[in-house]
């Protein structure tokens, strides 16, 4: 019986960090999460850049994306935008330098902000096989400055991570109407 209870405090408790003075040593780190996507869209790369490029709207599409404005256009083809994220109470904002070159290239940085550590987005927009459709490479690359952050991140990662080009997808066909093909990950 005592066995039994230390294996299920154990498994309970397995996901805290533990300090290091304990021998939980590097468990408190801060590790980078990657994510890299390819997908053929009905859509032009044109068409999908403008979507990218427009943060003011992402509150409308992108789950868990409460807030979106850009702050600052400037003449060398670059931007800053805020975001707030999460859902309440628990909601993070933050500031990103976006630099692109339409239609082909966009690239995300997190410049201000408690919540990541690094965050890095490039979204690459190249023609697809067909008239108006894009292959797209998508990669984010970001840590959390927080260990908590972290923790939650790692358990819903794969589910927010997989929704971000559909998400973009839908965008496209609420502004652009049918697609010229059905969209695929390659």
């Amino acid at each position: 019986m005592l066995a039994c209870q230390r294996i299920c405090r154990r498994s309970i408790f397995s996901f805290l960090p533990r300090p290091p003075f304990l021998g939980g040593g590097g468990s408190t780190r801060i590790h980078a999460k990657r994510h890299g996507e390819r997908a053929l869209l009905g859509y032009s790369p044109e068409q999908l850049f403008d979507v990218v490029i427009d943060v003011d709207s992402y509150a409308e599409f992108i789950p868990w994306c409460s807030g979106s404005k850009i702050l600052k256009r400037n003449p060398d083809n670059t931007m800053n935008a805020e975001l707030k994220i999460g859902f309440k109470p628990f909601e993070e904002r933050y500031t990103s330098h976006i630099s692109y070159a339409r239609p082909r290239v966009v690239y995300v940085n997190v410049q201000e902000g408690r919540l990541f550590h690094h965050l890095k987005t490039e979204w690459v927009f190249s023609e697809g096989p067909k008239p108006n459709s894009c292959d797209l490479n998508f990669s984010v690359d970001f840590a959390f400055a927080s260990v908590l952050h972290q923790r939650v991140a790692e358990m819903f990662f794969h589910e927010v991570s997989s929704t971000m080009t559909s998400a973009f997808e839908k965008r496209c066909r609420a502004v652009y109407g049918k697609p010229s093909l059905t969209m695929r990950t390659l």
